[in-house]
């Protein structure tokens, strides 16, 4: 397994692994027109020109398997909203379905963790949709509860729940 910085041309798979993991992970959160919906194309070309533009504080990562084939990802950054206390933010992990549960996500975790530490930055929230059935991952790695608010999807309200580490220096310190 390798994980190493995403680059422009990761777009596609990216991509795939995106709409792979929301129709997986989300088809009791949203109706299936909603997820169906999601156009594979635009994900494709709004992410080349995410990927071509991230600014210097924010970096996507990605977990590649021997035979070059991208199989999660995970994005990182400054704080995009949020309480004041957390500066980063990690935007989100993705991992498609065959990968979970061998380590893969908290790899990707570490990665945002120390690209934060790299840019001067201890402390770190994360949003995840509160009936998503992966969030508790982050209350494993001793994220906790901030708030939760409603966010808007297309239409859509959903709750999303904030969890936070006031030090993200000491997350994986026993």
């Amino acid at each position: 397994m390798i994980f190493r910085d995403a680059i422009p041309t990761d777009a596609v798979d990216i991509a795939k692994i995106q709409l792979t993991v929301w129709k997986q992970a989300y088809n009791k959160i949203f109706p299936e027109k909603f997820l169906q919906q999601m156009s594979y194309k635009d994900k494709i070309e709004s992410n080349y020109k995410w990927l071509e533009s991230l600014e210097k504080t924010t970096r996507v990562f990605v977990a590649e398997i021997k035979s070059k084939q991208l199989i999660g990802f995970s994005v990182g950054g400054l704080k995009r909203e949020g309480d004041p206390l957390y500066k980063g933010e990690l935007w989100g992990i993705y991992i498609l379905n065959n990968y979970q549960r061998k380590g893969i996500g908290t790899e990707l975790f570490k990665k945002v963790i120390q690209h934060l530490l790299n840019i001067k930055i201890n402390s770190m929230l994360v949003w995840v949709l509160k009936d998503n059935p992966y969030r508790f991952f982050y209350e494993k790695l001793k994220g906790k509860f901030v708030r939760e608010k409603q966010k808007e999807f297309n239409g859509l309200f959903r709750l999303i729940v904030s969890y936070g580490w006031l030090n993200i220096k000491n997350i994986f310190k026993n």
